[in-house]
């Protein structure tokens, strides 16, 4: 493949016109140095690449919370991601009835794991109607509808779908030809509101690749998770603290060799990916107190603590303590501390606004069709025209990456993300009501993997 080939499939959008350009648009510890090996790489007779997206799907239909369509949208999901991708990490498939809809539309023979759906045992029973009785009704109703309230609780305690809620993280991981070798959940503890209704967490799931068979037994980690919602300061609080469990789940289980736990391999032995809905905002500028979150975390890491309270410079050099980070500052060192990537910052480097197309308005500004990706949102958009419309969106989808070690038996190399336009067909039934698939934007990629002979 010619240097010109090469950089029109790494960036449809704008393509480097120089080896030097092409290779700062490649994550590996050690430097790449010719277009010889990027050859080899892109034209490797066992490469294989495969089309990814993370999505919220928006898919929750109980007594507490019902969102518009569930039942017809489910099914339109599954088509769409079975239709044009291979590896999916959704969100907010809160419902056994809802996740079997969706992959109904897939065809047989296909990878799959979720922690979705699962009905409640007798503690969580209590727990849950515990939950529904005192929090909801203190949380959205006001003085003097206590008894209405407690009605609706008792409902809502009995409704089959809720009772789904305490067991479900709403995560689904689906590959279509990779086979999935294992899996492992991390429920997190810090949770507040009405997210402790249901069981946020990690989905990880690890998949086999082509890989060198001369060299040590590598895999693809999935990580797939949905962090606490909300923009108060108890929810950013505990969406904090997910992010340091979430870093030491993946500190903990990245190196070990096939899914085996109890077996770690040499450091950077494997691939990682980490995608879903943090609801933490890019471009957000609050800021929380990094010190106090420090000190509810004494058995962490001793790097992760440093990346939450110091400044990074570079790469991975500590600077001087901090006391105050912005949510997305503190996800950015964690994980950079880590050698993890926010692909989108790195190589789409737009405002990137996911969230809120239930809003009216909202997706004809943030995602006008791209006219060089076919199905794709445009990233030359005018965010600040959101404001001058009086309208909100926020950039809180991601996908982190893992760059390339000399200890993987394969390279991973990663296309511009884009935002996906998955905007529903009018004449679809209650389109009315919504008229996209989620009222997120799903974020994609294409994963070119290349067994490293």
């Amino acid at each position: 493949m010619s240097l010109t080939n090469i950089a029109r499939e790494i960036d449809p959008i704008s393509p480097a016109s120089s080896l030097k350009e092409l290779i700062g648009q490649y994550a590996s510890e050690w430097p790449v140095r010719s277009l010889a090996e990027l050859e080899h790489r892109h034209g490797h007779p066992n490469r294989v690449t495969q089309r990814f997206i993370a999505l919220n799907t928006f898919l929750m239909d109980t007594l507490v919370s019902s969102k518009p369509a569930v039942n017809i949208r489910d099914r339109e999901i599954g088509a769409y991601t079975s239709r044009y991708f291979d590896l999916v990490c959704l969100g907010e498939v809160w419902h056994s009835e809802n996740r079997k809809r969706l992959l109904e539309q897939w065809p047989d023979g296909i990878y799959f794991e979720h922690k979705s759906g699962k009905r409640s045992n007798g503690r969580r029973r209590a727990a849950a109607a515990a939950f529904n009785t005192r929090g909801l009704i203190a949380a959205i109703l006001p003085p003097g509808l206590a008894q209405l309230g407690a009605d609706a609780a008792a409902a809502a305690a009995t409704d089959p779908k809720t009772m789904e809620m305490p067991d479900s993280a709403g995560l689904v991981t689906i590959s279509r030809n990779l086979p999935i070798i294992a899996r492992k959940f991390l429920s997190y503890d810090s949770e507040t509101g009405v997210d402790s209704l249901a069981n946020k967490g990690c989905l990880l799931t690890v998949l086999e690749v082509p890989a060198d068979p001369s060299s040590a037994p590598s895999s693809l980690h999935i990580y797939n998770t949905h962090l606490q919602a909300g923009t108060d300061r108890r929810s950013r609080k505990a969406r904090a603290i997910q992010v340091m469990e979430l870093a030491k789940f993946i500190w903990r289980t990245r190196n070990a060799v096939r899914g085996n736990w109890r077996r770690p391999g040499r450091p950077g032995v494997n691939g990682v990916i980490v995608a879903g809905d943090f609801n933490i905002d890019r471009n957000g500028r609050e800021t929380l107190d990094v010190a106090s979150i420090n000190n509810q975390l004494r058995d962490y890491p001793g790097i992760l603590r440093d990346a939450l309270t110091r400044e990074i410079i570079g790469e991975v050099e500590f600077g001087s303590p901090v006391r105050e980070k912005t949510e997305y500052t503190l996800l950015k060192n964690v994980f950079q501390s880590m050698g993890l990537i926010d692909l989108w910052d790195w190589r789409a480097r737009s405002p990137g606004h996911t969230s809120d197309l239930d809003s009216s308005g909202v997706g004809e500004i943030i995602c006008r069709p791209d006219p060089v990706r076919a199905g794709a949102c445009s990233d030359g958009y005018d965010s600040e025209s959101l404001e001058r419309a009086g309208l909100k969106s926020k950039s809180i989808d991601y996908i982190f990456v893992s760059k390339n070690t000399r200890n993987m038996g394969f390279t991973m190399d990663f296309v511009r993300p884009s935002r996906c336009r998955t905007i529903r067909n009018p004449t679809a039934p209650e389109y009315e009501d919504i008229s996209w698939l989620s009222d997120h934007l799903g974020v994609s990629t294409r994963v070119i993997l290349s067994p490293r002979t």
